[in-house]
């Protein structure tokens, strides 16, 4: 099962909108407040993966840098990147902000290389380079 949108990642926090239509189809912003629905459901199943290509998932990882490089590491088995663009001149924020992680020693090779694309191969039977 893999978990995608604006509303499954607005619940990696505890303090995310629980009504409303637009307020739950909305970015969060500020401090992840622990222990949001996000995290809860990926301890409690182990079939679950995150899809990361929409700039909702970017928005969750990014919007606090320490939480989300922990939850990049933690499930760094279980995120796919991915892309919801076929545009040569889509400008992939999540793309970028995992590569400054790379540069600046903050998320290890082996953890971007399974996000990457490792875990697509693996999940999907894919064959391998």
């Amino acid at each position: 099962m893999f978990g995608h949108s604006p509303m499954f990642w607005l619940e990696i926090s505890a303090d995310c909108p629980k009504t409303g239509c637009k307020e739950r189809n909305s970015y969060g912003k500020g401090p992840v407040i622990r222990t949001g629905a996000v995290e809860r459901l990926f301890k409690t199943y182990s079939n679950l993966y995150g899809d990361l290509s929409a700039n909702s998932a970017y928005s969750a990882i990014s919007r606090d840098p320490e939480y989300g490089l922990e939850f990049l590491d933690t499930y760094q088995d279980r995120l796919c990147f991915a892309t919801d663009t076929t545009s040569k001149r889509s400008n992939s924020q999540l793309a970028q902000y995992l590569e400054s992680c790379i540069a600046e020693g903050k998320l290890s090779r082996s953890a971007y290389e399974k996000i990457c694309y490792k875990n697509a191969i693996r999940v999907f039977g894919l064959p391998s380079q």
